[in-house]
C-alpha cells in the first residue's frame, strides 16, 4: 500500500512497512500504570508484540533486502 497507494520511493516504503512491523512500545505500560488502568493487558501486549515482531521484523527484513 506505501508504494502503490502513497507512490512512495521503495526505500522509504520498506521503511514504513518496518515501522509498522515494530512491537507496541512500552509507553503503553508506562500510561497503563500511570493511570492505573489495564496494567496486566498492557504488559501481555507489550510481551506478545515484542515476541512476534521478532519473527515478523526478521521476515520482513528478509523480503524488502535489497538484491
Amino acid at each position: 500500500m506505501a508504494a502503490h497507494v502513497f507512490s512512495l520511493d521503495p526505500l522509504w516504503a520498506a521503511v514504513a512497512v518496518l515501522d509498522a512491523a515494530l512491537p507496541v512500545a512500552a509507553n503503553v505500560f508506562v500510561l497503563a500504570r500511570r493511570y492505573d488502568i489495564y496494567v496486566e493487558r498492557a504488559s501481555s501486549i507489550v510481551l506478545i508484540s515484542t515476541t512476534a515482531s521478532v519473527v515478523t521484523v526478521s521476515a520482513l527484513l528478509a523480503l524488502l533486502s535489497p538484491r
